[in-house]
């Protein structure tokens, strides 16, 4: 095999192979994944918060998990409608606002602190997926 035909089937998988756009595979993991991880956090929004913090959470923060899981929800059913790289940037930087947002809570909440890194990190991790998928994306 030559150096070059490694990266091409790569390519093919993140970027497949229509005229319109269309992202291919890894597009479409990642949107299914964002809607599956939003779904159990609004269903099940104490489930994934007893992960990161002992006790059950207060009825604000459940709230607010659930509400944020319904984001997750809608972002990765548009990212699959939509698989092209400025939707991807797009969810990208709010997932960035996202972690932003978090890290406020953690630094001036101490009794979130646990959470909101744990949110700071999935965010992140959400944004940094997001834009390696959308550079090698069609716009």
């Amino acid at each position: 095999m030559l150096p070059d035909e490694g990266l091409d089937k790569q390519d093919a998988i993140c970027k497949g192979s229509s005229s319109s756009g269309v992202s291919g595979v890894a597009v479409h993991v990642f949107g299914g994944a964002r809607c599956a991880y939003g779904l159990v956090g609004v269903v099940t929004p104490e489930r994934v918060m007893l992960r990161v913090r002992p006790g059950p959470p207060d009825p604000l923060s459940r709230q607010v998990a659930r509400v944020l899981a319904v984001r997750h929800v809608l972002q990765g059913a548009l990212t699959a409608r939509h698989p092209r790289a400025g939707p991807l940037r797009f969810g990208a930087t709010v997932d960035a606002i996202h972690g932003i947002s978090m890290m406020i809570v953690a630094l001036s909440q101490p009794r979130r602190r646990r959470v909101a890194l744990a949110d700071t990190v999935i965010a992140v991790g959400w944004a940094c997926v997001g834009l390696v998928i959308a550079g090698r994306t069609r716009s």
